[in-house]
C-alpha cells in the first residue's frame, strides 16, 4: 500500500469515527480549539458538523480515487491468485472425467477464461502412451459455474485469511455505515443551518 493511499484510508477512516461518535454521543459542542486557537459561544453549532462533512467528502472522494487506481487492482491480483490455485485441480479433475489421459496440466480459472471456457487438451498417443511425437488434442467446453464453488471459497478465503479486503474494502465499509448511522433520524437542521451560513 502506497504512502499516499495510506494517508487517505486514515483520514476517511478518522473523520468517519469523529462523525459517528458525535452521533452516538449526542455530543453538543460549546467550545472548540484548531491550532491553538479557541472558539467559543457558537451561534450555529452546526457550523462545525458542516465543515467535518465537508471535510468528509472530500477525503471520502480522494480514497475512492486512490482505491481505483492501487487498491481495487491489488485485491483482485491476491483473490485471483487464490483462485487460480484452487480452480487447477478442480479443472482438471473435470477433464479427465472425459479424458483420463489429457496431459495438459496447470491450467488455471484465469486461464480457462482466456480461451472462453473451452479447454484444449493433449492425449500423447504412442504405444506406451509417453511418446510425444504422436499427440492427440481435444476440446471440451467447462462451464463457469461448474467453479462457482471454487469462486465462492476463495471470495471468503480472503475476506477472512488476507488482509487485502480489510485493507481497502474497510474503510469504505466504514465509511458508508457511519453515513447512513449520522443520518438516520435526522430532522432536517443540518439542511436548515446550512441555508442560515450562505444566506
Amino acid at each position: 500500500m502506497s504512502s499516499d493511499l495510506l494517508r487517505q484510508r486514515r483520514n476517511l477512516m478518522i473523520f468517519s469515527a469523529i462523525l459517528w461518535f458525535l452521533k452516538f454521543a449526542e455530543i453538543e459542542i460549546e467550545k472548540f480549539s484548531i491550532v491553538g486557537i479557541e472558539f467559543s459561544s457558537f451561534k450555529n453549532p452546526y457550523s462545525l458538523f458542516i465543515a467535518l462533512w465537508i471535510a468528509w467528502i472530500y477525503f471520502a472522494i480522494r480514497y475512492y480515487q486512490y482505491f481505483l487506481q492501487e487498491g481495487y487492482p491489488s485485491f483482485k491480483d491476491v483473490f485471483c491468485k487464490i483462485l487460480d490455485k484452487k480452480s487447477e485441480k478442480k479443472i482438471d479433475k473435470l477433464v479427465k472425467k472425459d479424458f483420463p489421459l489429457n496431459q495438459r496440466e496447470h491450467v488455471t480459472y484465469r486461464i480457462l477464461k482466456k480461451w472462453d471456457w473451452v479447454f484444449f487438451g493433449e492425449i500423447y498417443k504412442g504405444e506406451d502412451g509417453t511418446d510425444r511425437s504422436k499427440i492427440e488434442t481435444f476440446k471440451l467446453r467447462i462451464a463457469r459455474r461448474k467453479l462457482f464453488p471454487q469462486i465462492i471459497n476463495s471470495f471468503f478465503h480472503v475476506i477472512f485469511n488476507r488482509s487485502a479486503f480489510t485493507d481497502y474494502f474497510l474503510p469504505i465499509i466504514f465509511a458508508i455505515i457511519a453515513l447512513f448511522y449520522c443520518f438516520y433520524g435526522w430532522d432536517g437542521s443540518f439542511v436548515t443551518s446550512f441555508k442560515s451560513l450562505i444566506t
